[in-house]
């Protein structure tokens, strides 16, 4: 099979730029809010689900499950890369012309995405507010300790937004990251569920060693691929990997 991924030149720079524009891209997302204001203060967050754990464990295929359910409101694949600004990006989506058909994602799993499939988009704001979020040097563990005000806020009016921009009443995400900062949701958010899928170790680890590999191999054909994928947030596999560290020993 080609190991070339569809990667379009206008969804290349779009990411690239938004990436490089995290600071502005907050200031607007602060207007959004504003601008949204009572709309945004009557809604509850309640009982978010974060569905999150290693990569290749399951978590795409439960969130999957998790948005068919009634009332449920997720981030879809339209939502990059301008996700500081969820719900004017969200409405001018809305406005630019019908999905297309399924087509199978770039990791050759069988699983079939639409520009309207739920994906996993907070990372970018996690990156922007604690920096080492995916520095190997760093301990990415985050507990209650670590908790800042200016990120709490954006984060809560954040999830406000994609309850009203999906009109839903509970947030559910995608977010394997997340597994290292249990601890600081769960203080920010006390009534939270969260969902740890377990794979066999073996189907995990040869799972996680395809995907580096079929990565590796895009990101040899196409020089833009590990640069696309940092702007999502992702460095589970591919040259740009980097490794989850939860303790310090772990950090190098």
């Amino acid at each position: 099979r080609s190991r070339h991924v569809n990667l379009s030149t206008a969804d290349y720079y779009l990411a690239r730029f938004a990436h490089s524009l995290p600071g502005p891209l907050k200031l607007l997302g602060d207007a959004e809010t504003d601008f949204l204001g009572d709309r945004l203060k009557a809604i509850e967050i309640d009982r978010p689900v974060f569905i999150c754990g290693l990569a290749r464990s399951g978590t795409t295929l439960l969130l999957n499950l998790f948005a068919q359910l009634p009332g449920v409101a997720t981030h879809r694949h339209s939502d990059f890369p301008f996700v500081f600004v969820p719900f004017a990006w969200g409405r001018l989506q809305g406005r630019m012309g019908k999905t297309a058909e399924p087509v199978e994602r770039a990791h050759r799993d069988r699983i079939k995405i639409t520009k309207d499939s739920p994906e996993a988009f907070e990372e970018p704001i996690w990156a922007y507010f604690f920096p080492a979020s995916h520095d190997p040097r760093a301990v990415h563990r985050l507990t209650a300790a670590h908790r800042r005000t200016q990120f709490d806020d954006f984060f809560l009016d954040h999830l406000r937004k994609m309850l009203l921009l999906r009109g839903g009443d509970r947030y559910v995400s995608k977010g394997n990251y997340n597994v290292a900062r249990i601890e600081y949701l769960g203080d920010l958010l006390p009534d939270a569920r969260f969902v740890v899928p377990v794979r066999h170790p073996v189907a995990h680890v040869e799972s996680l060693m395809r995907q580096h590999q079929l990565f590796t191999e895009y990101s040899e054909h196409d020089a833009r691929v590990p640069q696309y994928l940092q702007a999502r947030g992702h460095f589970e596999f591919g040259p740009q990997r980097v490794p989850v560290n939860i303790d310090a020993e772990d950090a190098h």
